[in-house]
């Protein structure tokens, strides 16, 4: 509630403006009671620095200041104007509009477009300093018409965007990008003035630092929000219960449950008596400043905590854990409207009849990122990491295998810092990526290969070792992932074998079994022509020349040769 001005009331103007001279002027000549002190801005004599305000900022927008030295700018300099006339109905009713919490914004908007275009209206000349002139009736008739049409353009508008709900679905895994898609929601939300922010959720839960984030948006929203656990089915657990435990309205529909909301540790980590208690009385003190705080029941959120307890829709509702039970969405909105909620203290009524559903939507860089947080996702993206690298450092110079692994790298240690990552199953699949690879160097028959399997699967089971379901790796993906990679470096081996196998085929290895003509008789010396090439040979025994000859040797520059039959 505003608190009226301690009278008397400075009001400081620019007496240049004539729009704005005759406006302020003719409530100085209607003050019989001396509450209105008028400056005029433009008045060579006017110092701005002695009131710590910029002469700019007071050409902006109109200030008023009051005997206390409260101040009073732009549209709230008005609404301290007009409580000087309290005889004035007109007056006094123009105060309560721009005081309501729908048109207040409206007015501020208006006021604004009105300042920005303040430069473009006419000036006051010199022989009109005394204020002797006045706008003529068309020029003030020109002028309000212009006024009033802004004024009906900025209610539209602001009508169009007030009268939306917008419907923010969480359907996964509490996770930084869950917080960060809900909080731009939010704002979004206020910025555009809209009714109500529904929440329509299904999750298992999630990590302790979102779900906070998400509480904290919640608590500090303009906007009163709404949290729907939905369809039939659907359930608001760990995490999800806390966030629908700090909505303005929490509701469920028939066949949800909300609760078990003990904190559980993870990355499969050993903690303490001490710390689990610590952990346990912190996060029951949370819910129940929570319940405390939107009115709910503080035993039940303490016991959704403590005891893991869990309530179907109906318990919930008896329990005083939510507001109402719906069956859709539309029984939600028929139920709310004309609600009456409490919010910081003041009694809020909800209208939510005939207003447009906007969803909000992920974008692009919050729906890949909150693809890659999914545990499967996020263990695929390691493995293709690591394959990219190791071919890159293999073969240097192919660039696109190390790009790809780069990146897929780089994306897999974002998802872990939302994941309950255990570095001991993380280190095991890298040693059965270097068993694999050192198979391929070290001719082992195989049981490097069986090592490298053995750590990788172990590795990938340990990697996100907790007691959350939906956090664990799926044993498909695990399988089909240790398997390709066992057949790529199997593959890889083979080929590497059958290479070292086969007969060298170019220089002094090559030669060995070549057939070439004896250019000239060799006795037992004299020269052979083998692959395109004239060598000194010699022989065990007599061959003629134009005889063909096979190599069986290599000594220096000089071959051993002998008579064959093969051309």
């Amino acid at each position: 509630m505003r608190t009226t001005p301690d009278f008397p009331l400075r009001i400081y103007y620019d007496g240049s403006c004539i729009v704005c001279a005759t406006e302020i002027e003719r409530y100085g000549r209607k003050d019989q009671d001396g509450r209105l002190i008028l400056v005029d801005i433009s008045d060579p004599g006017f110092d701005a620095t002695l009131l710590g305000i910029s002469l700019a900022d007071f050409m902006f927008q109109m200030h008023a200041i009051d005997r206390s030295g409260r101040v009073f700018r732009g549209v709230e300099a008005f609404w301290a104007i007009w409580q000087a006339s309290p005889s004035s109905t007109l007056l006094g009713l123009c105060g309560t509009l721009i005081s309501l919490p729908v048109l207040n914004p409206l007015a501020r908007l208006c006021y604004r477009i009105f300042a920005g275009l303040r430069g473009y209206l006419p000036k006051r000349p010199r022989e009109c300093a005394g204020g002797t002139c006045r706008i003529g009736r068309r020029g003030g008739m020109r002028i309000m018409m212009n006024l009033i049409i802004s004024v009906l353009v900025c209610a539209a508008l602001l009508h169009a965007a007030g009268d939306r709900i917008r419907l923010v679905a969480i359907h996964d895994p509490i996770t930084p990008v869950t917080a960060h898609f809900l909080h731009r929601n939010l704002e979004e939300a206020a910025r555009q003035g809209e009714r109500l922010v529904l929440i329509e959720m299904d999750t298992p839960g999630g990590l302790d630092t979102a779900m906070r984030e998400i509480v904290k948006d919640l608590m500090a929203s303009p906007v009163p929000v709404a949290v729907y656990v939905a369809p039939s089915g659907a359930r608001a657990a760990s995490a999800g219960a806390i966030i629908a435990l700090a909505a303005d309205v929490a509701a469920m529909a028939p066949g949800t449950n909300i609760g078990a909301a003990h904190p559980v540790s993870l990355g499969g980590k050993v903690v303490d008596k001490t710390m689990e208690a610590k952990l346990l009385n912190d996060s029951e003190a949370y819910a129940e400043g929570i319940a405390q705080r939107r009115g709910r029941d503080e035993t039940l959120a303490r016991r959704m905590v403590r005891e893991s307890i869990s309530l179907s829709a109906e318990k919930a509702l008896e329990g005083r854990v939510i507001d109402l039970i719906a069956r859709d969405r539309s029984d939600l909105l028929r139920q709310l409207e004309g609600r009456r909620i409490s919010r910081d203290g003041r009694e809020v009524l909800l209208h939510v009849a005939g207003a447009e559903l906007v969803k909000g939507e992920m974008g692009r860089a919050e729906r890949i990122l909150n693809a890659i947080s999914n545990p499967n996702v996020a263990y695929v993206l390691m493995m293709l990491g690591m394959m990219g690298l190791f071919f890159e450092l293999s073969t240097p110079g192919v660039i696109l295998p190390g790009a790809i692994g780069g990146i897929s790298l780089i994306l897999a240690l974002f998802a872990f810092q939302s994941l309950p990552v255990n570095y001991a199953g993380f280190l095991l699949i890298l040693l059965g990526l270097i068993l694999f690879i050192a198979e391929i160097k070290i001719i082992s028959h195989g049981m490097l290969t069986v090592a490298g399997m053995t750590s990788m699967l172990l590795g990938s089971l340990m990697l996100f070792e907790t007691q959350a379901p939906y956090l664990r790796l799926s044993w498909g993906v695990i399988l089909v992932s240790v398997a390709s990679t066992m057949l790529f470096f199997g593959v890889v081996v083979a080929k590497a074998l059958s290479v070292h196998r086969r007969r060298p085929t170019t220089g002094r290895e090559g030669l060995p079994g070549l057939v070439g003509v004896a250019e000239t008789g060799l006795a037992p010396q004299g020269k052979v022509f083998v692959r395109g090439e004239y060598w000194d040979a010699w022989g065990d025994e007599p061959i003629e020349a134009g005889t063909p000859v096979q190599v069986l040797e290599v000594n220096g520059m000089r071959l051993k040769v002998r008579k064959t039959t093969q051309l």
